[in-house]
């Protein structure tokens, strides 16, 4: 007979509760329906089977970790919020030991995602100190997957040394920290960079790059010899990669000793015309 009372949500939260307990989200129909003291057959009233169940599950326990997430950092930033995000993680993984690998397993079904983009709201919203939005997808994986690798491990026993496990995660978050800072400037930089640069910002004259590639030359020695220019004058840098003016005013000895520094094979039997291509195409 089915006992008075027993609704949806009161099979999901039993559910979850076995599930944490045994350290497992494989909950099984018969089990439940002792623990509620009703006939196996009574729980297909609320649930339609294990997989509707183990989604339910999902739903509820997806849920709760996006609240517990969002109200960590409640009036908080910075590292602050990061630490407060963490910590309030790990302790959702710990006590929830069975059912916290549903956060974390993608399922098409409208509620969970719904969820989820609650928990991803929160994380965003943590990290907003560091400029980091819903949209920046490497920054929210490079945490997400930094603690949960952390709080895996740790569930599954794999830090076997004496030392401290909670010491290591503060060092953790700490290195997270810092990674999420040097990225920030990073972007900074990246986005106060001139825009229009030909080559990109690692051109420092655009102009003369424009003209060698417009000549044929490569982007590597056209970016090498615009950097050249940049860094004394156009006027010192010859344009096919020469210094102090044309290689036709230099001497062949001049032209063979610069021929040894670039390491021009075959160069001693060149001639003045030789050299002056040999040079201007290295």
């Amino acid at each position: 007979m089915a006992r008075a009372g027993l609704t949806p949500e009161k099979v999901v939260q039993r559910a979850v509760e076995i599930a944490d307990a045994t350290g497992s989200a494989e909950v099984n129909l018969a089990v439940l329906a002792r623990s509620l003291n009703v006939a196996t057959p009574s729980l297909y009233k609320h649930v339609s089977g294990s997989d509707d169940l183990t989604t339910r599950m999902a739903v509820a326990v997806t849920t709760d970790f996006a609240t517990e997430l969002g109200e960590s950092t409640r009036g908080l930033a910075g590292g602050e919020a990061l630490r407060a995000l963490a910590a309030a993680y790990r302790g959702f993984a710990r006590r929830h030991p069975g059912t916290y690998p549903l956060t974390q397993q993608h399922r098409a079904d409208p509620s969970w995602e719904k969820a989820a983009h609650s928990a991803l709201v929160a994380v965003a919203s943590a990290l907003k100190g560091y400029g980091v939005g819903t949209r920046d997808v490497d920054k929210l994986r490079f945490l997400r997957s930094t603690l949960h690798g952390f709080v895996d491990l740790e569930h599954r026993g794999g830090f076997g040394l004496a030392d401290p496990v909670g010491h290591s995660f503060d060092r953790t978050v700490a290195a997270v920290d810092a990674a999420l800072i040097i990225w920030a400037d990073m972007n900074k930089k990246r986005d106060n960079a001139p825009e229009d640069t030909p080559g990109g910002p690692s051109v420092r004259d655009g102009e003369v790059y424009e003209a060698l590639r417009d000549e044929g030359a490569s982007k590597e020695k056209a970016a090498r010899i615009a950097n050249a220019a940049a860094a004394s004058s156009r006027s010192s840098v010859g344009r096919k990669g020469g210094r102090s003016g044309s290689y036709e005013d230099w001497t062949v000895e001049r032209l063979r000793k610069r021929a040894a520094e670039l390491d021009i094979d075959g160069r001693s039997k060149m001639n003045k015309d030789e050299l002056i291509t040999a040079l201007r195409d290295h």
